[in-house]
């Protein structure tokens, strides 16, 4: 009779764990044609951003498909987004089954680690920093915020009194920029990056490290006799590096995922700083980077979250930052960090106005790293307008996955660089503060937390 309890036991938490999960099964089964209004149709959810949220989750920990992922996002950034929406607030259908749909969601959520187990194998794509569920309650939680000009210290220029609330994980990344006048250029509009093209001993150096990586081999070619370019020590340097990570991962691939999700200074020294630091070594008369430090535009007393570089020009003015994420950060700490970047470039797009003497240096500089992908951005003030373009999507090159990427990655990454090298000018004699008088009452204040 033991055994027949037992049995018995087990079916009936099987069961409760088919009820709760039924969103997620569905998506396993619909898997070769699943889409966003498809699932939110079925399941009849109302809540934009819990929807998101939720769907977002199954394709990250469960489906695991990174063109699903990557399809959502281009159409939850879309006008067609917005069309579904509000069709869906219309009906009024959807409105009254609104509230049983979250209901089913809340307790998917809830009992998700306890019971799912058993019957889906997935590896949790939050962060070590945030507890199951906290895409969900935390989104509960409203931040205050006000408006200011802090980092221009100028007493003229008054931060707002009035404060505001913000509930992060419920604002659309257009939203976060509105509230700090910053205008997101769209695709048809952006800057073309030109790439920066490299001499034959490069592209050889580059298609021997390709040949190394894939056969394995403990290093590649180094000939220097009749070389005079400066860029390719450099480059050498950065592909030495890179073939000794990949060969790294590939005899650690089977801890290499949790190593990384566990530190993300282990995946930004890795992955990110050699590659970035040794290519602007070729900029060092101009540009260099400065790590994980404060930025001017902040009072360091008041603590703000530090962007993870900063990109600065040679007598120290700063023209740029960056911030990393590493791979299987939870998404709302992503789409933060997102946010930060124009935020930030806003920020010191407004201290190097204080000093610009032209209206090249009008510009600052962005780099955003999640994972294997690298955004390229910009921010440029035109006639009173905070214009914010993502100007190049790239592979980060350093990896297993996209080493074959690396001559494209190195031409259009240097290609930026010149880009911010030809805004800057020289700084000979007193500080000409005409172009800031000249914009001063057109200046709008950027969003700043408690």
């Amino acid at each position: 009779m033991a055994p027949s309890k037992t049995n018995k036991r087990k079916r009936s938490k099987k069961d409760t764990s088919d009820n709760h999960y039924t969103d997620v099964r569905w998506c396993f089964e619909n898997k070769d044609n699943l889409n966003f209004t498809a699932f939110a149709d079925h399941f009849t959810l109302t809540d934009k951003q819990f929807a998101y949220n939720r769907y977002m989750r199954i394709l990250k920990k469960y489906i695991k498909v990174k063109a699903l992922e990557a399809n959502f996002e281009i159409w939850r950034k879309s006008d067609f987004a917005d069309d579904y929406w509000t069709k869906r607030l219309r009906s009024s259908t959807a409105r009254k089954s609104g509230r049983k749909a979250a209901e089913h969601v809340h307790k998917a959520i809830i009992n998700e680690y306890a019971q799912l187990d058993e019957h889906l194998e997935g590896e949790s794509a939050l962060s070590d920093t945030t507890t199951d569920g906290s895409d969900y309650i935390e989104s509960e939680q409203h931040f205050v915020y006000w408006l200011t000009f802090d980092e221009l210290n100028d007493k003229s220029l008054k931060r707002s009194s009035s404060k505001y609330v913000l509930n992060k994980k419920q604002s659309t990344f257009n939203q976060r920029l509105g509230l700090s006048s910053i205008t997101l250029i769209p695709a048809e509009e952006m800057f073309t990056l030109k790439r920066h093209s490299l001499n034959d001993d490069c592209y050889l150096m580059v298609r021997q490290f390709k040949r190394a990586v894939e056969e394995s081999k403990l290093s590649i070619p180094a000939d220097w006799s009749q070389s005079s370019d400066s860029l390719r020590p450099l480059l050498y340097c950065v592909l030495t590096y890179t073939l000794n990570i990949i060969n790294i991962d590939r005899k650690h691939e089977h801890t290499k995922q949790d190593i990384v999700r566990k530190s993300e200074p282990n995946f930004i020294s890795k992955y990110v700083a050699n590659f970035f630091q040794n290519i602007m070594f070729a900029y060092q008369d101009s540009l260099f980077f400065r790590w994980d430090t404060c930025s001017e535009v902040y009072d360091e007393s008041k603590k703000k979250k530090r962007p993870d570089f900063i990109i600065c020009t040679f007598d120290g003015f700063e023209v740029g930052c960056g911030e990393i994420k590493q791979p299987g950060t939870n998404y709302n700490d992503v789409e933060e960090d997102r946010c930060r970047v124009p935020e930030q470039l806003k920020k010191q797009l407004h201290k190097r106005l204080q000093t610009a003497s032209e209206e090249k240096e009008l510009a600052t500089f962005g780099c955003f790293v999640f994972g294997e992908e690298l955004e390229l951005s910009m921010m440029e003030f035109k006639q009173g307008r905070y214009e914010y373009s993502v100007i190049k999507k790239l592979k980060l090159p350093t990896m297993c996955s996209t080493f074959e990427r690396m001559d494209q990655s190195l031409e259009f990454l240097l290609g930026f660089f010149d880009i911010i090298k030809n805004t800057i000018v020289g700084k000979d004699g007193p500080v000409d503060s005409s172009l800031f008088l000249k914009y001063k009452q057109l200046l709008k204040p950027t969003i700043s937390f408690e």
